[in-house]
């Protein structure tokens, strides 16, 4: 089982993820933002630029899932840790995990595949 400090949950590492790993940010609007009568759009942002990271993991073994599903538990939010895809300084927030997913591909070999998280700034 690789870990690595490069992302922590609660101070705790995560497994290596695969390649590609997608961080995006994404505006937070109000339920009053829409269109009116003209079909002219108003927004009104609550936040701007709120972070989230898409990690996948195309193996995993019953113990790596566990381990993965260990630094979650029945948590609500969490302390997030990485390295900045701007300028490389490690930073802390809090986030929560928002969409997780997984194939069970063999009960009897305790194998998954398709193993999908999103991590997104509280």
């Amino acid at each position: 089982m690789r870990t690595t400090d490069l992302f922590t949950i609660d101070g705790k590492p995560i497994l290596v993820p695969d390649g590609n790993l997608a961080f995006s940010e994404e505006d937070v609007e109000t339920l009053d933002s829409g269109a009116d009568e003209n079909g002219l759009y108003h927004r009104f942002v609550l936040r701007r630029n709120v972070p989230s990271w898409d990690f996948s993991y195309s193996r995993l073994s019953r113990e790596e899932y566990a381990y993965m599903e260990g630094l979650f538990g029945q948590k609500d939010t969490f302390t997030f840790a990485f390295e900045s895809p701007y300028n490389g300084v490690r930073q802390e927030i809090t986030a929560y995990r928002s969409k997780h997913s997984i194939l069970w591909h063999c009960a009897a070999d305790g194998q998954f595949r398709d193993y999908r998280f999103r991590i997104t700034a509280c």
